[in-house]
């Protein structure tokens, strides 16, 4: 067991701070790696519950333990293995028209004694993720309430993200997702085929995750004769001593058995290894999900293994995925590579 308390002065009234650190809707500008957080009652009430998904292998649930808005907000985040259990309370007290924000950490990791040993390390790591989640959310209230501008130059709410280059494969080309892509994304992302692992997108989602997210995900269009049929993307985690990028894509299914998604993954793999200095990457589609990671396997990827009842699918369903990883000597040589997705 452990804890761990962090601060920060942010200039916006504590009920500007207090509605954008409760709503699951914001989640993902501030608080890192978020890929999906899933709400269900209000997040000012106790009993309410969340599932907070990750683009790394990792989901979290939240429970509302209690809260006093906009002065107080209490909730319980268990690891969805259990392995991490903590307790945060949030105190937003009112300084001279600004807000100071106090984050109290109670936290447990399993394990009995051997899980002991790891407590300063998690708590540490804790506190520096928060501490950098909670300068986003500065960021981001101070330009809400008109104190500074978020950007470049403007307090850092955005991670920064490389700047993609056009990327040319064998058949596809890879370029940077632009606005004027929306229209086409949302349509291959409502076909049934698609949305079955991908879920529901309407176009502001699409905006906000695809075209212009702010989380450091990199995102590329997939095109083929000169139109767009799918997307590519790529998350690098900063932590150098767990370095790696993971990868995610889809394809209209007018366009599968070409080869053509091994090809866009072949040729993003090459620019992470070659010119991104990655060592290894990771893929994780749902186990269910055979074409795609027959595909994967095409392009050299190797099962690590399976994340029981990892991911909710549209349904509403738990459904496990499969953990995949590639190292640059595991890339296979496509003029030997037959049909794929």
């Amino acid at each position: 067991m452990g804890d761990r308390h962090v601060s920060m002065i942010i200039n916006a009234p504590p009920e500007r701070v207090f509605k954008l650190y409760t709503d699951p809707g914001r989640a993902r500008e501030w608080l890192s790696g978020v890929r999906e957080v899933r709400a269900t009652g209000p997040p000012d009430q106790p009993g309410s519950r969340a599932v907070i998904t990750y683009r790394w292998p990792f989901t979290m649930t939240a429970e509302v333990l209690g809260a006093e808005p906009p002065h107080l907000h209490v909730q319980r985040l268990k690891e969805l293995l259990g392995l991490v259990t903590c307790t945060t309370t949030a105190r937003f007290r009112p300084v001279e028209g600004a807000t100071e924000l106090g984050l109290e950490m109670d936290y447990r990791v399993a394990g009995g004694p051997i899980g002991r040993l790891f407590d300063g390390r998690v708590g540490n790591e804790m506190a520096t993720t928060v501490g950098e989640d909670l300068a986003r959310l500065k960021a981001l209230a101070e330009e809400q309430a008109g104190q500074r501008r978020v950007g470049p130059g403007g307090g850092g709410m955005r991670m920064r993200t490389p700047q993609p280059a056009t990327l040319q494969g064998r058949a596809v080309r890879l370029r940077p997702v632009t606005a004027d892509d929306a229209p086409r994304l949302t349509e291959i992302l409502s076909h049934p085929e698609v949305a079955r692992w991908w879920g529901r997108y309407d176009r502001d989602r699409v905006q906000r995750e695809l075209v212009d997210p702010n989380d450091g995900t990199v995102t590329f269009a997939i095109q083929a004769d000169g139109q767009a049929i799918g997307l590519i993307q790529y998350w690098e985690e900063p932590d150098p001593d767990y370095r790696h990028a993971a990868l995610d894509l889809f394809l209209h299914p007018d366009w599968h058995g070409r080869g053509l998604g091994a090809d866009a993954i072949r040729t993003l793999a090459r620019h992470l290894f070659e010119d991104r200095g990655h060592h290894r990457l990771t893929i994780d589609p749902a186990a269910a999900n055979q074409r795609a990671i027959r595909a994967y396997r095409r392009v050299g990827f190797r099962p690590v293994g399976v994340l029981r009842r990892y991911e909710r699918g549209p349904d509403g369903s738990w459904h496990d995925g499969l953990l995949m990883d590639l190292l640059p000597e595991d890339l296979t040589d496509p003029t030997v590579e037959g049909s794929s997705e």
